[in-house]
Order: structure tokens, then sequence, then C-alpha cells
């Protein structure tokens, strides 16, 4: 257990900060009181008599802990967190420049603050089964003595940017006159604040995001104008975690000019040059949609968005069809690595198929080949899945489209994807794969090698590393139940369950690592036959301010699973693979 600081200077004691208490003026991030021009001074308190200890006068306690002291917890979904950063308000959107329509108020169900597929020395991380995560650290807790309900808070600026994202801001190059240098600023600044929030490894995000941005703003003024937009909603997100009735509005005019412009994208093929271009520019700011509709919209939203999208993506593959996973992945294209990553993160938390069908063959050489990615190569840096357990599970959910494509009719596998009557469900005995191929698959599963989660910061190296076992756990989840036919109380399946929920519950419940296991949670929830397991999976995930309310698609995610575990428990049976689309088509409709 770490020891607090008991004679820090006053500057670092008031911003809860541990201090290296050297005299006269403490040099803590170079050195921070002299940095900021501020008095480093050390109030000590009066001694009481011998055998008390020196002692500095402690800082003040922050608003938002004073609040909870004098007030009882109540449920997350009341939390309102503000962000304590500054930012200049931007009044420089011309709506006008975008020329979009408005759809009706009441068809936003948003959060307002008032209410042909193909199967085919660097220290890497193994199956964590000791060493590092194995070892007490200051990250870990007693489970016992976690809370219910959680408020999380988020550090000022200052203290969340460990990792030097503003500096790739402050390093931009000026641009020419043409561009508003003071707007491209904007953007980046408010995209500087949401990343951290969002994205699994920002830094590594950001110098791409900055180019792309650039290449944004000397397209056009409505190129412009909808970054502008978007990072007014991030800036709001940012603080509010929620849309007031502008934002609102907001919302819909940004996804109303994507949606234009995929609709009026029909790619004939063969596609020409002309149409590859027009295909990739329908798909600028895609991602950012995406990430804006996880906090604020229903997962029905991202869906129907993927639906619509997908022909469009397809024409945007400069690669014969079906695309290559494996090179989409490291594809300088933001836009198109984003595109692929949420089609199987759609695919594995739904039960459905994925949009795309992809050329996706595996092998232990060609996952190794992903350890030499270089930069912002891959897609781990998005939401923690190292790129080769991705890799693995699009093989995998490729399998498993083709086997019930191919056995849908046959008695031993259930085809739900149209079904409306579920209450017919036959429990597969048999996998969907070759009990050969299972074999092999499962032997490679254990010797996947990743590159192991990194950070200036040894916390936040840690939380990398442990969300990146949990996907490994998920891995073979997904493997036994999806592909196998395992039920929920195979014991192979709970052994893997046991090993998620021991990271889970080993390491403290915070926004980081918690946003980055929400989407496993849906793979490992289904899984999931113990109530304790259970609470623990829905708790953390709904501690989010942005899961909180109904309406958004963490909180659909949970109500997904409550609807596996509620009709299992009435069927007397245990939860199989199938009922993940059944539940998800009961939640979302699609």
């Amino acid at each position: 257990m770490s020891i607090r600081s008991t004679t820090g200077c006053h500057r670092c004691k008031n911003i809860r900060r541990k201090c290296d208490e050297k005299k006269p003026e403490c040099s803590r991030r170079v050195p921070r009181c002299i940095r900021r021009g501020i008095e480093c001074r050390y109030d000590y308190v009066e001694s009481r008599g011998q055998g008390f200890k020196t002692r500095t006068v402690p800082g003040r306690r922050p608003e938002k802990k004073l609040a909870q002291i004098e007030q009882p917890l109540v449920g997350s979904s009341s939390a309102t967190l503000q962000s304590t950063s500054g930012s200049p308000s931007y009044n420089i959107l011309d709506l006008d420049l975008l020329e979009l329509p408005l759809l009706p108020l009441a068809d936003v169900p948003l959060l307002l603050d008032t209410s042909p597929y193909v199967i085919g020395a660097t220290p890497f991380v193994q199956p964590a089964s000791a060493g590092l995560l194995a070892r007490p650290n200051m990250l870990f807790h007693n489970p016992s003595q976690r809370r219910s309900t959680l408020h999380l808070e988020e550090d000022d600026s200052e203290q969340s940017d460990v990792e030097g994202v503003k500096s790739i801001i402050y390093a931009t190059p000026h641009l020419n006159d043409i561009v508003d240098n003071s707007s491209f600023k904007f953007v980046l600044q408010n995209y500087q604040r949401w990343f951290p929030r969002v994205l699994f490894d920002p830094l590594r995000a950001m110098r791409k995001v900055t180019e792309k941005v650039l290449y944004q703003f000397s397209l056009s003024a409505t190129s412009q104008s909808r970054l502008v937009l978007i990072a007014q909603l991030l800036g709001t997100l940012s603080k509010e975690w929620c849309l007031d009735e502008q934002g609102i509005i907001m919302l819909r005019l940004l996804r109303d000019g994507i949606f234009r412009d995929i609709i009026g994208c029909s790619p004939e093929y063969p596609v020409s040059g002309k149409a590859i271009q027009q295909a990739n520019s329908a798909l600028n700011n895609v991602l950012e949609l995406v990430v804006i509709q996880v906090w604020t919209a229903p997962l029905s939203w991202t869906i129907s968005l993927f639906r619509i999208a997908s022909p469009v993506f397809l024409a945007a593959c400069q690669y014969p069809l079906p695309p290559r996973f494996f090179d989409i992945t490291l594809d300088s294209s933001l836009d198109l690595r984003h595109f692929a990553v949420v089609d199987v993160i759609l695919s594995l938390v739904t039960g459905r198929a994925t949009f795309c069908r992809y050329h996706i063959p595996w092998s232990l050489e060609l996952s190794d080949r992903l350890l030499e990615r270089q930069g912002n190569q891959g897609t781990e840096w998005i939401i923690g899945i190292p790129d080769q357990f991705l890799l693995v599970l699009a093989y995998m959910s490729g399998l498993r489209t083709v086997a019930l494509e191919g056995t849908s009719h046959g008695d031993s596998v259930l085809h739900v994807q149209n079904n409306t009557n579920h209450r017919n469900i036959r429990s597969r005995k048999e996998g969907l794969i070759d009990p050969l191929l299972a074999q092999k698959l499962e032997g490679d599963l254990r010797r996947i090698r990743i590159l192991p989660g990194q950070s200036k910061d040894p916390a936040l190296m840690i939380i990398r590393i442990v969300v990146q076992e949990c996907w490994r756990d998920v891995v073979y989840i997904y493997f036994y139940m999806a592909l196998c036919g395992a039920h929920a109380e195979d014991p192979r399946v709970q052994h893997s369950l046991k090993r998620y929920m021991r990271l889970v519950n080993g390491i403290r419940p915070g926004r980081n690592p918690d946003v980055f296991l929400f989407t496993p949670m849906v793979i490992a929830g289904v899984s999931a036959i113990k109530a304790k397991h259970r609470h623990t999976l829905t708790s953390r995930t709904l501690g989010l301010p942005e899961h909180s309310k109904p309406g958004t698609t963490g909180n659909d995610l949970v109500k997904i699973l409550e609807n596996v575990w509620n009709r299992t428990a009435m069927e007397g049976r245990s939860a199989c693979w199938d009922d993940l689309s059944i539940a998800c088509h009961a939640v979302t409709g699609m």
C-alpha cells in the first residue's frame, strides 16, 4: 500500500498530487511551481508534542468530493460530471454552409439534460497467469470493498494528459492564410480533450487525426464547418456527458450530412478511381459519428449506419473483393480501419454476421506479422483489443457465418437471424466447425503473442495490459460458445470466465479501464451464470455516465444481457450463443 505524502508543498497538496518534497522548491513535472510562477511553500501544521510526525496543511477538497460527503450516494444516472478544464467559447459554426434537412425533434431519442468469405527481441505478452498481473499493485483492490454505484471523476486537463497529447497540437505547423487557424486549433483542442476519454491509446491516434483534420480543412468551407460542428459536440460531451436541445440539433445536422454523403455515393462495379475517391470521402467522420452515437444514441443507430454504409466501404477498399481484412487493419486510412473494427465488434456483441464479407486467412505466422506494425498502424489504439485477437475473432466470426449459412436447414443448427418464434430453441450438441480444425485453432489461441500495452505512466501501462488480457479470455469464451457450441455452464467456458472475472475484480473501478471493458463485457456476460459476476459486469458498465441512461449504446448492451439471463432462466436452461442475437432483436428491433 502506498503512503501518501504528509509534508508536500502547498501547490501539490491542493491539486492532490504526490510531491517530491524537495526544498526550497519542489521539482515535480519540470518543476510545476516554477513553471507556473507560483510560490512553492510548505505550510506546516503546528506540532502537538513529541512523537507526532511533521505534517503540512492538507489541500482543500474538490467541490465534488464535498458534495458527495454532504449528500448520500445516489444512482449513477443522476450524476452529471463536469470537466474542470476551461476552454474558449467559439461561435464560428455557420450552419447555413451545411444545407441539411432537419429531422423532427421527436425522431431523435437522445439524452436531454432536462430528462464470398475465404477460410483459409521485443517483450511479448503471453497468457497472464503470473508475472506483472499477479503481483500486488496500487491499482488492485479487495473486490468486497467496491462501491455498488460508481461516481467517476476526471482529472483536469493538466493532470490527465500524462502522455503529452497536447504537445502534438502545439507542434502543428501554422496553416496558410486560406485556412482559419483559430478554427483549426479549436477543433484539435476539442479532439485532444475527447480522445483520452474514449480511445485506448490516444497518443498514437492524435498524430494521424491531426493530419486528417488538416486535410479536411483544405477541402472546402463545408468540410471546415462539419469539423467545427464535430468539435462543438465533442466539447459539450467532454463537459456534460450528454446533449442538451441545441446539442441534439447539432447531432442531427452531423448525422444528416454524413448520411447524405453515404446515400449519394452509389458505386458501380468495377469501381473507377473517381468512385473510390468519392467513397473514401463519404466515409469521412464516420468514426467521430459512431463514437458520439455510442454516448448519446441507442445501439440501433449504429447498426443502421453500418447497414447503409457497408456498400460504400467495400467501394472504398482498393483491393479485390472480398477485401483483405489483414491489409485493412494496416491501411493508412483511419476511416477504413475503424469501419472494419466496428463491423467485427458489432458482430461479436450482437450475435449477428458482419455487414461486409472479408478475406480472412489465419495462421500464427500471420498473427506474428502484426508484431511488426509501425507507429499508429493497427487498430488496438481504438478500444484496446490487440490486433492479433481482432484478427482471430474476425476469422472465427467468418467461420461461424459460413457454417450457419451452409447448415441452416439442418437439425443441429438453429438459424435465428429472422426467426421470431424464440421458444423453439434446440441446444446444439456439436460444434459448427470440423473437430480437427477446432483442435488446431484452440492450440493456436494458446500461442498467440501480443505487444504489451505501453505508456509513460506505469499505472496506465498496467491498466492497458489488464484490458489486453481480458480480451484474451473473451477470445476463448467466443471460441467455445460460438464455434464449438458450448453452453454457458460448460467447464471450459467457466474456466475462461473465471480468469476474466479475476482480472476485472482485481483492478480498481474507474473510467479507465471500464470504458474499454464494456465491449468484452457482453461476450463474458453471455457466459456468466453467477449473480455476483452478472452484477459486477453490469455495474462496471452502468457506472460510466454515458451508459447509465436509457437510450444509449452501453445501456442497450446491458439490456441485451439481461434479456439473455431472464429468458434462459424462465426456460430453465443454460445460455448458448444463439441467445445473443435473439436478445439483440428484442432490445433494438434489428
